[in-house]
């Protein structure tokens, strides 16, 4: 069976080749390459440098769709994007559509007028929370957030296969249709190799500076890197705390971050080291740090923390998402309240981060590739025998 994937991603593209700092054929493209024919995915791809890991391999080819930005080149753009995006919907391939994206929405929303193919979605993440987030109570943001939260339902109900990246809260918002074969299960699996040995035992550790990580690409305001600077410029004018944050990953608001940094005057205090460049860059980082820091304004249920949790890191994050199923209640911050996080930082002792490691990596243990892959490799299994019952 030959299988078409249709996401959002914002690969780099560099010599003809899709790469991805996280998305790279040996995590993400093998897992089709092993249950399908062929897979071809279908998502944007900026031309850039060449930081990444390939994304295409044995199995898995790339075609590269308009690469806009922004509402004004979606416009600008929309007669060739629309046309591209309507003879996919028309074709006679099958679909996997990674929602909410779009490209994915206008896609399953074409191809469920228009035709009578089955629909395959996996749900990635809450359209209201990254409308919320984008311009405050702005018409272009709540007429947004109608459209794509509807649109997500309106797919959802009439999906024949679809998986979910969370255990129930994607599921409690955009619920499936009653005749629908669904998966509650991250897309995030962690090999055994990866999993830091031992919890951590900070009784011996110099924490001033506390040394915070930050990772996640830069190319969207919506993942929170001005609150974690804004948060680290309130400890220091407030609090009198003193730490770093490390900041890995790259894109379109890096420029606008650093400046940041320099009117907040903690431009001493952030480091900027780019997209992760071998294979291991990202464990040294975690190693290196005493906590994790994410203040995203929307997510599923982020790699990034499943990956932190594996290396027995505690973690501070908003509570966004499925974030309740990986942290502890008394770890979670609302969304933009850079004070409360702050204060939450500040007050924990070295006795609450040697619990917190210890629950991080208990939990991170259910993400363990073998668990994830066997779930992965199900979904897949159903949308070949829909698929070959329908032809």
């Amino acid at each position: 069976m030959n299988l078409i994937v249709l996401m959002d991603g914002r690969f780099r593209w560099h010599n003809d080749t899709p790469l991805s700092s996280h998305m790279g054929y040996a995590t993400f493209g093998s897992r089709f390459a092993a249950s399908f024919e062929s897979t071809t995915i279908h998502a944007r791809a900026y031309t850039g440098s060449s930081v990444g890991l390939p994304v295409t391999g044995p199995g898995v080819s790339f075609n590269r769709l308009p690469s806009y930005n922004g509402l004004m080149q979606f416009v600008l753009f929309s007669p060739i994007i629309i046309y591209k995006i309507f003879r996919l919907a028309v074709s006679r391939n099958a679909i996997l559509f990674y929602l909410p994206g779009t490209l994915p929405i206008i896609c399953a929303i074409f191809r469920l007028i228009f035709t009578k193919h089955p629909i395959y979605a996996l749900v990635v993440a809450d359209p209201y929370d990254q409308f919320s987030s984008h311009s405050g109570s702005s018409i272009v943001s709540r007429f947004a957030r109608l459209i794509f939260t509807n649109s997500l339902k309106y797919i959802l109900a009439r999906s024949k296969c679809s998986m979910y990246v969370t255990k129930t809260y994607l599921q409690s918002k955009y619920p499936p249709s009653p005749n629908s074969v669904t998966f509650g299960t991250s897309d995030v699996s962690i090999s055994d190799e990866y999993f830091h040995p031992q919890s951590r035992n900070y009784d011996r550790e110099d924490l001033s500076p506390l040394r915070m990580v930050c990772v996640g690409m830069m190319s969207h305001s919506y993942k929170g890197h001005a609150s974690v600077i804004e948060a680290v410029a309130y400890m220091k004018e407030n609090l009198n705390k003193q730490v770093t944050v490390t900041l890995v990953g790259d894109g379109v608001l890096r420029s606008k971050l650093e400046e940041l940094c320099k009117t907040l005057g903690v431009e001493d205090q952030v480091f900027f080291v780019g997209a992760r460049k071998r294979d291991h860059d990202l464990e040294e980082y975690l190693d290196e740090a005493h906590l994790f820091i994410l203040l995203s304004k929307a997510e599923g249920l982020p790699r990034a923390v499943v990956e932190a949790m594996a290396r027995a890191l505690p973690v501070v994050a908003t509570d966004v998402g499925g974030m309740r199923e990986l942290i502890d209640l008394r770890y979670l911050v609302p969304v933009g309240d850079v004070a409360a996080a702050g204060v939450l930082i500040s007050k924990l002792t070295k006795q609450e981060l040697n619990e917190i490691s210890r629950q991080n990596a208990q939990t991170a243990r259910q993400y363990r590739k073998k668990f994830i892959d066997k779930d992965i490799r199900e979904f897949y299994s159903s949308i070949s025998d829909s698929w070959g019952n329908y032809k």
